[in-house]
């Protein structure tokens, strides 16, 4: 079984390289078996925290590669009304947690006859779409996947205790 153990990321394939379609999950798990769009069955063995995205390059230790693709995937699509019905729809499916993808007025998640009827009271619309699903990373969620270079910054900041308005701020206990 070919094992695909070498994130390349978003470079140009070989001419031979294969397709694998995977969903939204199946693109943030690190080590699984997936069919290649020819059938055969290869290995997923990525660094740990690995998102994939469409259009990324794996390679195996002996140079065979594979093209990432987002698969289609059932889903429903909230529209709202105007950006307020939408803003409180964020609000509360984001409070929930759950995997969301995020449009200007739409909101689109997987099948949860619990979550449509939770947009219908909130004056949202919703219908079902077949498309590939891309949900928000999560404001947590790290900047960061395996490029083979680092892309570490950083981040230390000056907290002075006086700024321009005069007031002294206190950091800690």
């Amino acid at each position: 079984m070919l094992t695909f153990s070498q994130f390349l990321g978003q470079v140009p394939p070989q001419g031979d390289a294969a397709n694998v379609f995977l969903n939204a999950h199946q693109r943030s798990v690190c080590r699984q078996a997936v069919e290649l769009s020819d059938g055969q069955v290869a290995g997923l063995m990525l660094p740990r925290g690995t998102v994939l995205h469409e259009g990324d390059v794996l390679a195996t230790s002996n140079g065979e590669q594979v093209v990432v693709h987002c698969a289609l995937e059932e889903l429903i699509e909230a529209t709202a009304p105007n950006v307020f019905c939408w803003g409180q729809a964020c609000y509360h499916l984001g409070n929930r947690h759950l995997p969301l993808e995020l449009e200007l007025g739409k909101v689109r998640f997987l099948p949860d006859p619990v979550i449509e009827e939770l947009c219908h009271k909130l004056g949202l619309t919703t219908r079902t779409v077949h498309m590939p699903f891309r949900p928000e990373a999560g404001a947590y969620a790290s900047h960061s996947h395996n490029h083979g270079h680092s892309h570490d910054h950083d981040h230390a900041h000056d907290h002075a205790p006086e700024h321009s308005h005069g007031y002294v701020h206190h950091h800690g206990s």
